[in-house]
């Protein structure tokens, strides 16, 4: 069974926090693009959690990338949180993001 995607944000202070959980894909791609276009909008510094998540696709790296474009003028890079062995590290890692964005990995996934 696949866990439904979920999108959420939160803020601390000057820090917005994007944390996709579940299956993100292109049904997915639009709440995931919005909520990183309203933080790369309004935010000094750009967090995505994928720690929850265990399945990435294309339509999501698209909106990574959009999201890491629009943090270059002023001079922000992307941050985004994997799980140590996870479907995300592993796309993110093959594709080579972690060259455009500050990819973290971590040993532990939320429990939602």
């Amino acid at each position: 069974m696949t866990e439904q995607a979920k999108v959420a944000i939160s803020r601390d202070g000057d820090a917005i926090t994007v944390v996709g959980s579940g299956s993100l894909d292109l049904y997915s791609a639009d709440e995931f693009g919005a909520a990183l276009k309203e933080a790369t909008g309004s935010a000094k510094s750009v967090v995505v959690d994928f720690t929850p998540a265990y399945y990435i696709d294309t339509a999501i790296l698209n909106c990574l990338v959009v999201a890491a474009r629009q943090l270059l003028p002023a001079n922000g890079r992307l941050k985004v949180l994997v799980a140590e062995g996870g479907h995300p590290q592993y796309v993110l890692k093959t594709v080579r993001f972690d060259t455009i964005m500050d990819l973290v990995v971590g040993d532990t996934r939320h429990d939602d």
